[in-house]
């Protein structure tokens, strides 16, 4: 049943995006909040690049692909078995959980969230945690190598002075 739903939204969400249709959400709220989301919905289903939009998408799913590739190997290589099915529903909303900012790079956020929706899938908070920490690290560890090469690079650009 889970599936079936999941196949729908995709098949609906493909033809609202990318077949021809004056589908327009009209909706005015005293929420301004909810007024930008549904502009925003509004900007997406009429945007006229129909190639660009579906580039974006597809780099999109490859990132995602990539951070759940990511977790899976974290996860085997704290001798965890898990399933990819169980990561590809939990790790997209951990990252949408992250976009709120409450705290610096979503520190705790993204941590707690992931507790709290493991945690409903039988995986150990302790474990949870171990993992979304070393995640995190290694994130930093493997962009910082740029920023160091940018940073001592930087040095070398001369500036205009006036």
């Amino acid at each position: 049943v889970c599936y079936v739903a999941v196949v729908l939204v995709i098949l609906g969400s493909c033809f609202v995006l990318f077949c021809t249709h004056s589908l327009r959400f009209s909706h005015s709220s005293r929420y301004a909040t909810l007024n930008k989301i549904i502009n925003g919905v509004n900007i997406l289903v009429a945007y006229p690049d129909k190639k660009a939009l579906t580039l974006s998408l597809l780099v999109s799913c490859l990132y995602l692909a990539l951070i759940v590739g990511s977790n899976y190997f974290l996860f085997l290589a704290f001798n965890s078995d898990i399933s990819i099915l169980i990561l590809l529903f939990v790790i997209p909303v951990i990252n949408l959980a992250g976009l709120f900012p409450f705290s610096i790079n979503s520190l705790g956020i993204t941590e707690g969230v992931g507790i709290l929706l493991f945690s409903n899938f039988g995986v150990e908070p302790e474990l949870v945690l171990s993992i979304l920490l070393a995640g995190r690290v290694l994130q930093i560890l493997c962009s910082s190598t740029g920023g160091i090469s940018f940073f001592l690079m930087r040095k070398s650009i001369p500036t205009v002075q006036s």
